[in-house]
Parts: C-alpha cells; sequence; structure tokens
C-alpha cells in the first residue's frame, strides 16, 4: 500500500516547534524495512523539507512535513 502522511509539530515557542520537527524528520525520513505502530513499512521519503505552517489558535508556531510511503499490506 502507497500511503501519503503528514506530520505536524507545535511548541511554546519557535526554535522549539523547528527542533521538534528537524527531530520527527530526522527519525522518519530514509526509513527501509522497519516496523512502526505494528504495521511493516518498506520505505518513507518526505517529498519536501518540513515547513512553517504558521500559529495554531493558542498562538504556537507549527511546522509539517508530508510523506510517502510504501507499507506492508495488513
Amino acid at each position: 500500500e502507497q500511503v501519503s502522511v503528514q506530520v505536524r509539530c507545535r511548541a511554546s515557542d519557535y526554535p522549539t516547534a523547528d527542533t521538534l520537527m528537524a527531530s520527527a524528520d530526522g527519525k522518519l525520513n530514509g526509513i527501509k524495512d522497519k516496523d512502526l505502530g505494528g504495521r511493516r513499512y518498506h520505505w518513507i521519503v518526505g517529498t519536501q523539507r518540513p515547513f512553517y505552517l504558521g500559529l495554531d489558535e493558542n498562538e504556537r508556531p507549527v511546522f509539517a512535513c508530508n510523506y510517502d510511503a510504501l507499507r506492508a499490506a495488513g
């Protein structure tokens, strides 16, 4: 199954939210043959670099990144 997902993160300040998104991207982008949440992912790749979305309703900065993935049928 080929799927596309968006990961978002937010924090109380811009540098923290940016760091959280960079950490998530570093862990997800380039995964090969790994089990996550009970499903096998053959690969996960970011479709672009993480980006700033703006502020949420509580004025916290939000970052996101989109990924394409190939997971085993389940």
